[in-house]
């Protein structure tokens, strides 16, 4: 085989633990400290829309694993679901999964009509006092603390041992949507990020070149080099190259990716194609996340059939 007449290598700094933790949500950072008690703060006020709800889910393991911090909203028409990933152990404290932007979860009609009563049976259950925190308990399966708000009222009830009651049952239903919630799903949830990367990527090199779409996938400071071009260093010799002549269109489907266990690396491999140079053949693409949680292409390189 012989090469394909491009490489590019990106060079991306290291995200560091600290700098990660320090970037999270005002109500999201307890979910990174070690000591469990310390979840049970309740957040910033939840203020719904006039005749909408809110609720904030927080799912920590308590033996270690995958925690979650869960969002949802509702103006009574529209439901948002937003969810932040972790990983990490109580004992040494959780990290952000995938950025601290949080994955966006799709809700239907459905969904948002049976979440919006649950959040009310749950913010009225508690108000109530028909339901109370199993504070006292120690348990080995998953802590969640949840907050619910009608509008005119905000709870928040602990749950240790068993997800019991109208919180408990919307603190599970809204896991459920948002996924993630072991290392299977975690992984699952990555890959299939990173093979929807990969196809806007192809999108954008099929429909503007693979100059334009190198710029707008990968990091600033990218080195690129290959036979029959010059070695390029950065973005603005990247893009000076490809402004000089005509840009090549490659197109290419991912047909595999898989995933570093922290979810801030990753590789998708498969088939290109240029019609124009009557060339074909295999590529494989390295992947990192940035610190907001897109992934940006960390190195590309294609071999012709």
């Amino acid at each position: 085989m012989r090469a394909w007449p491009f490489f590019v290598a990106v060079l991306v700094a290291a995200s560091s633990v600290a700098f990660a933790q320090t970037r999270l949500p005002d109500w999201a950072r307890p979910i990174v400290i070690s000591d469990i008690e310390a979840l049970r703060t309740v957040g910033p006020t939840l203020s719904p829309s006039t005749g909408g709800v809110a609720a904030r889910v927080v799912v920590s393991p308590t033996q270690g694993g995958v925690a979650r911090l869960i969002r949802y909203d509702s103006d009574g028409k529209t439901g948002v679901l937003r969810v932040w990933r972790y990983t990490g152990h109580p004992r040494s404290g959780y990290v952000l999964w995938g950025g601290e932007s949080p994955l966006s979860v799709p809700v239907t009609a459905a969904e948002r009509a049976a979440f919006d009563q649950q959040v009310r049976s749950a913010a009225r259950a508690a108000a109530l006092s028909l339901e109370s925190s199993d504070t006292g308990k120690v348990c080995d399966g998953d802590y969640a603390f949840i907050e619910s708000s009608d509008g005119a009222r905000q709870n928040a009830v602990e749950r240790r041992c068993s997800w019991a009651g109208t919180s408990g049952g919307l603190a599970r239903a809204l896991s459920n949507k948002a996924g993630s919630r072991d290392e299977q799903e975690l992984v699952e949830a990555g890959i299939a990020e990173l093979k929807s990367a990969d196809v806007q990527f192809a999108r954008a090199s099929a429909t503007k070149g693979l100059g334009a779409a190198l710029l707008s996938h990968i990091d600033f400071e990218a080195r690129a080099s290959g036979p029959g071009m010059p070695s390029l260093v950065g973005a603005e010799a990247i893009e000076q190259h490809f402004a000089d002549r005509a840009a090549p269109r490659p197109i290419w489907t991912p047909e595999g990716a898989d995933l570093a266990a922290r979810g801030d690396m990753g590789v998708t491999w498969g088939r290109w194609s240029d019609a124009a140079a009557k060339m074909e053949g295999s590529y494989l693409t390295s992947w990192r996340r940035d610190f907001d949680g897109a992934w940006k292409v960390a190195a590309t390189m294609r071999v012709a059939d």
